[in-house]
């Protein structure tokens, strides 16, 4: 990723509008005597730093006793697999792991090729940030596709501002849909997020969960409520599960959910009308098959370990 980004700069600038700065080569690196390529070097300096960055956000708990791994989890790949197979109209040539974006990601647990990080102005741009999900432009999701993912962190205030700002571009979607004088089945406006959330309609969560849900609610109202509400589907806890975000220093990569997760599917008005996707959207068929895809695969893993040693297939993105 780190090569394909910047041998293809001028490509990704001319789509996201958002820039890669220069890399600042370090004394150090300079005067590394390895056999390695200063490119290699340079790659292995960035590494490092995502890795302490990204640990720092849970106070540096990931290098003593890998504690808040949770904070930078992602769901599982096969949700990104079942959603480029099913979500496809007659208008969309091709709609794959390409064209998907990862509204909030990292260098550490992304699996589309494109995606939003915090962190993009200095360091996850190297390993292909678009940008900021908040700082992007209006129009930019529907340059990209026509579905896009959102896993945001569970902060609060966070979800709110996420909310807003997607009922936003959605809003935008169809004004462009509305002043287009295309008729000719453009795919001006078709835009859709699928938002991953802790869902709040539980009376069974516990202390921690309750927390949780105090900081979630707002932004699972609004979404139940918004405008561009499609879908919302609840996966029960313990029938679900995510991509630890630690999965680099654990001995097992999957990890169990203990809460239960809400999927919404939030629509521009134009994307709604579309009638060879939207049905699909709203279908108990697709809503089985997401199921499936996020199921835990945590014990599964468990059981491979201890039968088959250390050797875990990993997931890799073509």
């Amino acid at each position: 990723m780190f090569h394909s980004i910047h041998n293809n700069k001028d490509e990704q600038d001319s789509v996201s509008g958002l820039s890669i700065p220069k890399i600042y080569v370090p004394p150090m690196v300079e005067r590394c005597k390895s056999s390695d390529t200063p490119a290699t070097n340079i790659f292995h300096h960035l590494v490092f730093c995502v890795l302490v960055r990204y640990a720092s956000l849970s106070g540096g708990q990931q290098l003593l006793d890998l504690r808040g791994g949770g904070m930078q989890g992602a769901i599982h790949s096969q949700v990104f697999d079942f959603l480029s197979k099913n979500l496809k109209s007659s208008s969309i040539e091709s709609l794959d792991h390409c064209n998907i974006m990862e509204c909030f990601a990292s260098p550490l647990n992304v699996y589309s090729s494109h995606f939003c990080s915090v962190f993009h102005e200095d360091l996850d741009c190297h390993f292909g940030s678009y940008g900021d999900f908040f700082s992007v432009p209006m129009g930019f999701f529907g340059k990209i596709g026509q579905v896009h993912e959102a896993n945001p962190p569970f902060a609060p205030g966070m979800m709110e501002l996420m909310v807003k700002r997607m009922e936003e571009h959605l809003q935008f979607s169809d004004s462009l849909a509305n002043n287009s004088k295309s008729d000719d089945g453009h795919n001006e406006g078709k835009l859709t997020f699928i938002v991953i959330v802790p869902s709040c309609e539980s009376k069974e969560l516990n202390v921690n969960g309750n927390k949780i849900t105090k900081f979630a609610k707002q932004s699972f109202l609004s979404m139940l409520r918004s405008p561009y509400f499609a879908k919302h589907i609840i996966l029960k806890a313990r029938e679900h599960g995510y991509v630890e975000a630690s999965q680099h220093m654990r001995p097992t990569r999957y990890k169990e959910s203990q809460y239960n997760t809400s999927v919404f599917i939030l629509q521009s008005h134009t994307a709604s009308k579309d009638e060879k996707c939207t049905p699909k959207l709203t279908s108990n068929i697709f809503e089985n098959g997401l199921r499936e895809a996020f199921s835990s695969r945590h014990l599964q893993e468990l059981n491979e370990r201890r039968c088959g040693g250390t050797n875990i297939i990993i997931d890799k993105m073509d």
